[in-house]
């Protein structure tokens, strides 16, 4: 046989075992990869649970905390309209009657109709 022609016969042991190292080296690198890529997955799972939960606690308060701006309370008081208290000078015979009415303390005969309701 010639010396300057490669050999191509069977792999020498030598290199079955380059080979049988590198396939280990593999297959240990190729778990880690799988190992990595389950936590990657856990995690980013977490996280959107996480953020799906911060979102109905969120949302549980805001309609919690706003639910009464949807309700609405009536309350009848009657309300005595007293001269003295809306015209205390006599001035509404004349022809500015509209702008003395217009001038009258409404809010405080509310107010004091209140006070006789609930004291």
């Amino acid at each position: 046989m010639n010396n300057n022609q490669p050999n191509t016969g069977n792999p020498s042991g030598k290199f079955t075992q380059v080979q049988e190292r590198n396939q280990e080296r593999i297959q240990r690198r190729l778990r880690q990869r799988n190992r990595a890529e389950k936590r990657f997955r856990f995690y980013g799972m977490a996280a959107i649970s996480c953020g799906l939960i911060f979102l109905v606690v969120l949302l549980s308060s805001i309609i919690g905390k706003g639910f009464s701006a949807f309700q609405q309370t009536e309350l009848r008081v009657e309300v005595f309209f007293d001269e003295q208290a809306i015209d205390p000078q006599g001035e509404r015979d004349g022809a500015g009657s509209a702008a003395v009415l217009g001038r009258a303390d409404y809010q405080g005969l509310i107010k004091e109709s209140l006070r006789r309701a609930f004291p």
